[in-house]
């Protein structure tokens, strides 16, 4: 800026001419510098959007310490916590909460277990985890079935807060929004539980959408979205009223060109719900949630075997089944794309039998058969 103002000073000021001439140059070149500055950050923000992502297996970890069956997972900070079901050597119960140190994902580390009756823990059979807060809200899907709540404050030592059984009966599925969290259950259909206060839950309304039981339900702030792979449906529920919840309005398999056959698992994201059923990623535009239809699909993402579940972060959904892992481009719902797969038959045990996917960052988190394996994107 110094230099512009001296080589004004320096031209003819006699002239009119000659000030006006340089007032333009010393203005056009402040409106350059501005252009870079603005503009530039933008097409760096562009160009990191359209990243692909390429898959690589970076690291694994044995979980249980009981051969258990790792089902489930989700990540918060520098850990991943894990939800295994009951071990090869268990009788009739058995299952666990175990927290990975993933600070260095290529290496990532068991730190602490939490196994079913530690504490009063209910996890037996424990089948689904999300964390709110300080808090791992666990479904457990043996014996009677509970809602199982843990302080992980301390990633180190997970310690049970509380527990909630009889009127959430076999839940297999668990997503917490806000001070509600929302549970699939086997006989009792989407059950909402207020979990304001996490030490005290408190069982509000639920209802039964189909003719048979509901197994995965993702949630937003005033409608949820659940389906059955007993009825090859996708409900949509309004749960504005906690205590009473509605059923706003279904999509079945085949309607529309919906494929919705046997689905396990339903994810929101934007005006979307993707659902993965036994052959097919089926996406469902619910701009308008009392009036879902079918917006696009794949069939086959993982190759033969059937998908288990699914995340979904920004332009692109993961996917991890009996076949691998797939990662698929959304970015046009009507027309999605496989962009990579890593199949299990290549990467043996680290990926096989995949049941649960998570992504944080430019890291899948995956859990298959005994261990959490990690996927740099």
């Amino acid at each position: 800026m110094k230099e512009l103002s001296s080589s004004i000073q320096k031209g003819n000021s006699s002239t009119p001419f000659g000030k006006r001439d340089q007032m333009r140059v010393y203005f056009s070149r402040i409106m350059i510098l501005c252009f870079i500055c603005v503009v530039s950050p933008c097409i760096g923000e562009e160009s990191r959007e359209q990243i692909v992502p390429d898959p690589v297996i970076l690291g694994y970890v044995e979980c249980s310490d009981d051969g258990a069956g790792s089902w489930d997972v989700s990540v918060q900070g520098d850990h991943a916590y894990v939800v295994s079901e009951m071990g090869l050597s268990s009788a009739m119960s058995g299952g666990s909460l175990e927290v990975v140190d993933i600070t260095i994902p290529s290496s990532p580390v068991l730190v602490a277990t939490l196994h079913h009756e530690d504490g009063d823990a209910m996890l037996n059979f424990a089948r689904s985890i999300d964390i709110y807060d300080n808090y791992a809200f666990i479904a457990s899907n043996g014996g009677m079935g509970a809602l199982e709540i843990v302080d992980i404050t301390d990633p180190a030592y997970p310690v049970h807060a509380a527990s909630l059984q009889g009127k959430v009966f076999e839940p297999c599925s668990v997503d917490v929004e806000g001070a509600y969290a929302y549970l699939a259950c086997f006989m009792e259909g989407l059950v909402i539980v207020n979990v304001q206060n996490p030490l005290e839950p408190e069982c509000m309304g639920s209802i039964v959408p189909g003719d048979h039981d509901i197994n995965s339900v993702d949630a937003s702030e005033w409608f949820a979205c659940a389906v059955s792979n007993f009825d090859n449906t996708l409900y949509m529920v309004n749960v504005i009223n906690p205590d009473n919840p509605e059923l706003m309005a279904q999509l079945s398999d085949g309607t529309g060109g919906a494929r919705l056959k046997s689905p396990d698992s339903v994810v929101i994201s934007d005006y979307y719900a993707y659902v993965i059923g036994s052959d097919a990623l089926e996406i469902v535009d619910i701009s308008d949630p009392g009036h879902p239809f079918h917006a696009g699909c794949i069939t086959n993402p993982v190759g033969e075997g059937g998908v288990n579940d699914l995340f979904v972060d920004g332009s692109y959904a993961y996917i991890v089944g009996q076949g691998g892992f797939a990662v698929i481009d959304v970015t046009d719902p009507a027309n999605p794309k496989e962009i990579r797969i890593i199949r299990d038959r290549d990467e043996g045990e680290v990926l096989s039998a995949g049941s649960s996917v998570f992504v944080d960052g430019n890291v899948a988190y995956v859990t298959a058969e005994y261990g959490l394996t990690t996927i740099s994107l």
